[in-house]
């Protein structure tokens, strides 16, 4: 029996032996992974969007991102991952350099010569970065030109719109440029692509040089090409996770390259793609694939920072909606006489309300007011249609509920249900009009204007606090604001970025605004507007004007500090990522980014008030306006 014992520990000891070993081999494998993927994402990038050779510009580079991923995953050590980075890109970038820290790469500038006159170069120019038809602000283009020397050119004409003089040269066009600015043919980025490897690559090439490049890469180009046109994305034998992983790979980089306010968000923006990554390899569906990809964009801080995707998870949700109200989390809305209105949620299910609003924030990008905002939307969402018990607390008692969740649409994702369902516009007291900007149509704006613009006071409502019937036309609200103003005002400050580095090296904007001229008959009476972290985006630009130019009070709580348009990042299997693409800053040029609209009266709800139906942020309004007329 002794022996039996013995015979049982020593297995047992074995066994915990092999699956020590088994953890360490898998671990240290998944690390060489990791380090594997980096190194090619870096490098991804910067030939991607940066290196102007033909071939690069032609390859589909969501096929070759799924194809890279196959083939680096499993190298085995840097130097075996160096040779397949070569295999890989060398075909469509010959001239640039992939190098262990132990060799000397060969030096470009021996082959430059010293006077680069006439010339035709080309180098890429990205105005934000143009991925998407829907994006129509923002594009990428690879541009041609030639330098000559002031003031040895001898055939410039100063009246050549294609032609102009920067640093003692002559640059002429060709092909028609995005902007001024071009990197120089001596311009070459070096980069680190992991411990071991480093890289080199061309910022401008000469078009002599691709043409005899292309010659002598023709057969290693067409093999590529064959290869990464044989990828079907609807073949079901086509590893998944090698397309999460490139949709990551994708993502990461333009957003490293071309996401305009890293330099107020303060993002490690490295650190994330190894989160990412880890994720990406533990998803087994497209749905868990669309969580992380929302995990990832949610560390941007970017109210416009969302996934699409065709396939959108049917989520189910609480027939509730909650709000934080004296630091509790508050029912404001419920369809179900089991919850009242004034309830704190305690629990749902397992889960805290605390804990369920920060499981929530994980998944949306924002200021912090506008995180939460939109966490409250999804309070409560999980996947299946199961019944939850919510543990609530109920003048001072604790009250379980049984709640059915029911099948709720993540694509609104500004959505929340009517706490109040006011009319459009409606005169409310003592000649004080109320017009509320979501819901008001375009021609009863205009039919009440006479009586709006002669009223003695005119509340204006940004939230969404009633219903707007599509079969109207929407009330286009800059057109509106032109009856508040008696001067010529200038708009908030629109910066695309204008990039022609990687990595956001000498990062620079191209600035515009524009203008709003008075019109009549002018709405002369006192003006408050009402907010909350609802204001985004189109009606930031419209309270930007009331907060900057004084036009009226401000009551409520601050906006959600997300201006400017967006941009798309088309990616594989249905998936698309919004964020914004340009840098807005109010018309002073201050920040606005997180900022927001600030409330000049703030608002804080109490339980009471909602339990007994009111609106305070409205009954705020009406004591500022009778405050000013009782004056």
């Amino acid at each position: 029996m002794l022996q039996s014992f013995y015979s049982k520990t020593v297995s047992f000891l074995l066994l915990c032996i092999v699956i020590t070993l088994f953890t360490q081999v898998n671990s240290q494998v998944q690390s060489q992974q990791l380090e594997n993927l980096k190194a090619f994402t870096k490098l991804y990038g910067y030939i991607r969007f940066f290196h102007p050779s033909d071939e690069a510009s032609k390859i589909d580079w969501n096929k070759f991102a799924v194809y890279g991923v196959a083939k680096v995953r499993n190298a085995k050590n840097d130097e075996e991952l160096k040779e397949i980075l070569k295999q890989l890109f060398l075909a469509i970038a010959p001239t640039v350099r992939i190098y262990s820290a132990d060799e000397n790469p060969k030096e470009y500038k021996e082959k430059i010569p010293e006077d680069t006159s006439g010339l035709k170069l080309v180098a890429w120019q990205h105005l934000g970065v143009g991925l998407s038809a829907k994006s129509t602000a923002y594009k990428s283009k690879k541009v041609f030109f030639k330098y000559f020397p002031y003031p040895s050119a001898q055939n410039f004409n100063p009246l050549n719109k294609s032609a102009s003089y920067q640093n003692n040269q002559i640059r002429e066009w060709y092909s028609g440029q995005l902007f001024q600015r071009l990197p120089s043919i001596k311009d070459f980025h070096y980069s680190k692509l992991n411990t071991n490897i480093f890289c080199i690559v061309p910022l401008v090439l000469e078009q002599s040089s691709i043409s005899s490049i292309e010659t002598m890469n023709n057969n290693a180009i067409r093999s590529l090409s064959e290869k990464i046109q044989e990828i079907d994305f609807e073949n079901p034998e086509l590893d998944k996770t090698n397309i999460w992983l490139a949709n990551i790979i994708i993502t990461w980089n333009v957003l490293q390259h071309f996401y305009p306010y890293f330099d107020v968000e303060k993002i490690d923006w490295e650190s994330e793609l190894t989160g990412a990554l880890i994720e990406a390899f533990q998803d087994i569906t497209p749905d868990d694939h669309y969580f992380t990809l929302r995990r990832m964009i949610a560390k941007l801080q970017d109210g416009h920072g969302y996934v699409l995707f065709d396939k959108e998870p049917i989520m189910y949700g609480l027939p509730i909606h909650v709000q934080l109200i004296e630091d509790q989390v508050t029912v404001v809305y419920s369809e179900i006489p089991a919850i009242q209105k004034g309830d704190i949620i305690l629990k749902v299910g397992s889960r805290t309300a605390n804990e369920e609003i920060v499981e929530k924030e994980n998944l949306v990008g924002g200021s912090p007011q506008f995180k939460l905002y939109r966490a409250f939307i999804e309070f409560g969402n999980e996947k299946l249609p199961n019944n939850v018990i919510i543990e609530l607390l109920r003048d001072g008692k604790k009250i379980e509920a049984i709640v059915g969740r029911k099948s709720k649409s993540l694509s609104s994702f500004f959505a929340r249900p009517n706490e109040f369902n006011y009319e459009p516009i409606k005169k409310i007291e003592n000649d004080i009009y109320y017009v509320n900007l979501i819901a008001a149509d375009d021609n009863k704006f205009y039919d009440s204007l006479k009586n709006i613009a002669n009223a003695k006071a005119v509340i204006f409502d940004y939230r969404r606090t009633g219903k707007f019937s599509q079969d109207t036309k929407r009330l286009i609200t800059l057109q509106m604001i032109m009856h508040l103003i008696d001067s010529t005002l200038q708009s908030p400050r629109w910066n695309i970025p204008t990039v022609i580095y990687p990595d956001r090296k000498d990062y620079s904007f191209q600035e515009s605004n524009w203008k709003l001229h008075p019109n009549q008959p002018k709405i002369s009476g006192k003006k408050v507007f009402i907010i909350d972290s609802n204001v985004i985006s189109h009606m930031e630009t419209f309270m930007s004007f009331v907060e900057f130019y004084k036009l009226g009070d401000i009551v409520g709580q601050p906006s959600a500090g997300c201006n400017g348009n967006v941009n798309y990042i088309p990616l594989i299997g249905g998936f698309e990522i919004m964020f914004t693409g340009m840098k807005v800053l109010k018309p002073d040029g201050s920040q606005h980014h997180l900022i927001g609209i600030q409330p000049t009266h703030p608002v804080k709800r109490t339980i009471q008030a909602v339990k007994e139906g009111r609106d305070e942020y409205l009954e705020k309004a009406i004591e500022v306006i009778k405050a000013s007329i009782n004056k």
